[in-house]
């Protein structure tokens, strides 16, 4: 296990797997996955702060998950594909929107609305706006339309989970029928969209690799420095 030091202080912790070009993978329990991953490249799976062997500070900000990854980015030579996997790939959205390091994207149900079954302080912030207190349904997703890297976007329909029964009739609750995926990856310059059935973690690894191993153009780094709370 690896540690670096996040801008405020904070001790980030870290798993490094493998050999290769360098994926940050953001996400949960993403172990089996980084594992298969491992074969074709260096993936550092971190903890996200106040999990696992990470440390916490308060108060709490996005922008404080931004430098961890930032911090993280350095440690893997400052040049890597990143990978967000749920609540991670909002975090990695926003990573990919401040940060210079990162030459390709790929999220796997990004979740870009509340989930109160599941909450998670990230997805608060970014859905609360801060002064008037009051909560809405979801993000404002314009904030990301400046994510210029090229983007895999994979939204997952599991077979048989549908209002019918079947895929071809799965709806979420957008009033169009539009999954987050889709909407998102309309809003992204270089943007890309696949409806894919239940994905095992061969599968996703598979398909991440894939698009991983394209030629990226280089990136330009900057300093770490202390990002804006909004």
């Amino acid at each position: 296990m690896g540690m670096v030091r996040s801008c405020d202080g904070t001790a980030i912790a870290f798993r490094r797997y493998g050999a290769g070009p360098a994926i940050v993978l953001v996400g949960g329990a993403a172990e089996r996955l980084a594992l298969l991953l491992s074969t074709g490249f260096t993936v550092y799976r971190p903890d996200r702060r106040g999990f696992g062997d990470s440390g916490d500070t308060a108060p709490y900000a996005v922008a404080r998950e931004v430098e961890d990854l930032d911090a993280v980015i350095d440690a893997a030579g400052g040049s890597v594909s990143m990978a967000g996997l749920g609540s991670g790939a909002v975090l990695a959205l926003e990573a990919a929107r401040l940060l210079p390091g990162i030459t390709r994207l790929a999220l796997h149900g990004p979740t870009l609305r509340p989930r109160p079954d599941t909450p998670d302080r990230l997805l608060t912030h970014l859905t609360t706006p801060a002064r008037s207190g009051a909560p809405c349904t979801g993000f404002a997703a314009t904030r990301w339309s400046c994510v210029s890297v090229p983007t895999l976007i994979l939204d997952e329909h599991p077979i048989g989970t549908g209002p019918g029964g079947s895929p071809d009739d799965w709806t979420d609750d957008w009033t169009d029928g539009s999954t987050d995926g889709e909407k998102l990856a309309a809003l992204l310059p270089d943007g890309r969209h696949r409806t894919v059935p239940h994905l095992e973690p061969a599968a996703l690894a598979r398909r991440l690799a894939e698009f991983f191993r394209t030629s990226t153009r280089p990136p330009c780094r900057r300093s770490l420095r202390r990002l804006p709370v909004w």
